[in-house]
């Protein structure tokens, strides 16, 4: 019999899945906060400097998907060895990061001076904040490293009260600062900054403690950097291209369009992108998998992982196309609403298109071809950037909508194809997609009249919850039934068969 390499990631994904909507439910709580402490048009200008902390954390060059993989293929006597490896990723991690926040202090002067269309007292807002911005990156770097060693081992429960930790604190503090000091950016670039420092702090001792124990200390070694920097060159491709493919179009918008624009397009960016917690609670937990096994295995498992994404995640992006235009008015008042509710139906089906495509980038960087997705991205470059400018400059914050949501199909089509795993030809995704297009077509006409937007939207969203259950695999259709039963029962009959933690 056959070793199941997919036991315990229904239940590690859950993991990650509840962390995750904890921090969302912080977000969507603190996003009329900030707008109401710092501004539409200052929380534009932060939505940008977080975006280009975010790009310059990427100087690691894959280093913490590098000791993931690494730690993850080790056995449990390669005490030695895993200790070197992280240290030596450890002290790779904070020179990188250092470059990288030198590199950050130009970049973002020249994008605060020149680029972007701000006021006079803004601009120089920004431009004092610089400093502290760029003291996040080598912070982010050493994070980055350290959570990877930790994913590694598989220790999820850690990994996810870091988390928490970390999100929250990110929430929380920024919006302190500018509560009680100021709504200077930066007072919130000194929260985000101290943020960072506990998160690393406690993200550092688990690490010492659950990844390097009985080994705690181990000096670097220069023959074992050669092969992290090697397996990380082509992430770092991927890094320094995916974050302009991704979040590219906010660039573009606050430079065509000004800070607002931004503001209209991040908030309802941020609220569909809470799809992806699915999807990515899934790649954090078999990624480790997938490094640790074989290709003929790993292409089973990233075939059952995609077939109940598919189903768990299209039900709830046609739910987000067809109630968020209400929402977002009751969230964050009619003004912005107007303009942001169509640019939502839009990004719920982008954001599940994408989310798709993380089974195979996962399954194909872990298998040890991290140049395939590199590749697919640096040849999407140059046309999205384009599609994209000429969507912002007739359309505004909706064609940069649509044209991030057609380059996400574009991409996930062809790295669905590249792992070999189903893609157009599999019925269960054609008619979960077109029930998701639908449905965001129906949220961009009909923003602006709830009534009919309603009563095409609510109907077509049992309609897909229907087809998800009859779609289900029949693992995902036991877990479901077995939960229920527990809940019915008071948790005092627990069957469990072998196939619910396959899926």
């Amino acid at each position: 019999m056959s070793e199941d390499h997919s036991a315990g990631i229904g239940r590690n994904t859950l993991l990650f899945i509840a962390t995750s909507l904890v921090t969302a439910v912080i977000a969507l709580v603190t996003v009329p906060a900030y707008l109401s402490v710092i501004g539409a048009e200052r929380f534009g200008v932060y939505i940008v400097a977080l975006l280009v902390v975010g790009y310059f954390a990427l100087s690691d060059l894959g280093l913490g998907t590098a000791t993931e993989n690494a730690v993850a293929r080790m056995g449990p006597d390669d005490v030695d060895l895993r200790s070197a490896t992280v240290w030596t990723a450890v002290a790779l991690s904070v020179a990188l990061g250092i470059v990288g926040g030198i590199a950050l202090i130009g970049v973002s002067w020249l994008l605060f001076s020149t680029v972007l269309s701000l006021p006079d007292g803004l601009r120089a807002e920004a431009q004092d904040a610089i400093p502290l911005f760029a003291a996040c990156i080598p912070l982010l770097t050493l994070w980055s490293v350290s959570e990877g060693a930790i994913n590694g081992q598989e220790r999820f429960v850690a990994v996810n009260m870091l988390d928490t930790v970390r999100l929250t604190a990110l929430q929380l503090l920024p919006l302190g600062f500018a509560y009680w000091w100021g709504p200077e950016l930066v007072w919130v670039a000194a929260g985000i900054l101290l943020a960072l420092s506990i998160s690393i702090l406690c993200s550092f001792a688990a690490t010492v403690e659950l990844v390097l124990a009985p080994r705690r200390w181990a000096r670097p070694r220069r023959g074992l950097a050669a092969p992290l920097l090697h397996f990380g060159k082509w992430i770092s491709v991927t890094g320094l291209i995916s974050p302009i493919l991704a979040v590219g179009d906010r660039l573009i918008i606050g430079a065509i369009k000004g800070p607002v624009a931004v503001t209209v397009f991040s908030i309802p960016y941020n609220l569909a992108s809470r799809l992806l917690v699915v999807p990515f609670s899934l790649i954090r937990v078999t990624f480790p998998r997938f490094s640790a096994i074989g290709a003929e295995e790993s292409q089973v498992l990233g075939a059952k992982t995609l077939a109940v994404l598919v189903v768990v995640t299209a039900p709830f992006a046609v739910l987000g196309a067809s109630v968020a235009p209400p929402f977002l008015e009751w969230w964050i008042g009619e003004e912005l609403a107007t303009n942001a509710s169509p640019v939502a139906a839009i990004l719920f089906a982008g954001i599940w298109v994408n989310g798709l495509g993380y089974v195979p980038y996962s399954l194909l960087q872990a298998q040890g071809r991290p140049d395939v997705p590199a590749r697919y991205h640096m040849l999407e470059l140059a046309p999205f950037l384009i599609v994209l400018g000429i969507g912002v400059h007739f359309f505004g914050p909706m064609g940069a909508a649509l044209a991030w949501s057609s380059r996400t199909l574009v991409d996930s089509s062809l790295l669905l194809r590249a792992a070999k795993l189903p893609w157009f030809k599999d019925p269960s995704l054609v008619l979960m997609g077109a029930l998701v297009v639908v449905a965001a077509a129906n949220g961009a006409i009909f923003a602006e009249r709830t009534s009919v937007l309603l009563s095409i939207g609510l109907p077509l969203t049992a309609l897909s919850f229907a087809c998800a259950w009859v779609l289900s695999p029949a693992g995902l259709k036991s877990r479901v039934r077995n939960v229920i039963l527990r809940t019915r029962k008071g948790g005092e009959d627990r069957p469990h068969s072998a196939t619910v933690d396959e899926q």
